[in-house]
């Protein structure tokens, strides 16, 4: 009888189980993907790399480092936590509206971490859509950099950029950085 419960239990677990894997499987759409990777889309949404309500960062970052021309990070029902994310040049990434890119508690402890760096990079845009009903949000967690876990610093912005030219940033809400600049040492575009 303990045996005839046990497998009774395993096989409904597996029932159980079935229905989550197949939310799973239905979020990320590596087709897709790889027609953006072999240069057939223009347009991606990060959606498409996966989505991790406590990590999204690697789904991020691969969504960026595709380098497609024109990214959108998708509106989810919680949001996209991240560690810190490095961009890149000829992209532009777009906020649906009411998204919410949150820093992931516990990590940006080296002084220059931000959300997301341009590093020498040109032709960056990135903005909200919206009517500002539910403004795209980048949020940090101030209060964690100011406690005594965080070594004193002026970073961890929201957005930065390092010797960049022409940048444009548009419609997002950026709240509790480390620091009120978020832009630094930005190149005036060349005539």
């Amino acid at each position: 009888m303990k045996h005839l419960f046990k497998a009774a239990s395993i096989v409904l677990l597996g029932l159980l189980c079935v229905p989550i894997f197949m939310l799973a499987e239905n979020v990320a759409r590596p087709e897709l993907v790889r027609e953006v990777l072999d240069g057939k889309r223009n347009e991606a949404r990060v959606l498409w790399w996966g989505f991790d309500a406590k990590d999204s960062t690697s789904f991020l970052q691969n969504a960026i480092n595709s380098k497609v021309k024109k990214l959108i990070i998708d509106k989810k029902e919680s949001p996209w936590i991240t560690r810190p994310l490095t961009g890149v040049s000829d992209q532009e990434i777009v906020f649906e509206e009411g998204t919410e890119l949150v820093a992931l508690h516990g990590a940006f402890h080296p002084k220059g971490d931000c959300m997301l760096s341009h590093d020498t990079c040109a032709n960056v845009i990135i903005r909200g859509e919206g009517k500002n009903v539910k403004r795209p949000c980048i949020r940090m967690h101030k209060a964690d950099y100011q406690s005594s876990a965080y070594e004193k610093s002026e970073w961890r912005h929201g957005l930065n950029f390092l010797s960049c030219r022409n940048v444009r940033v548009q419609g997002l809400a950026i709240e509790q950085t480390g620091a009120m600049a978020f832009i630094w040492a930005l190149q005036e575009t060349s005539p």
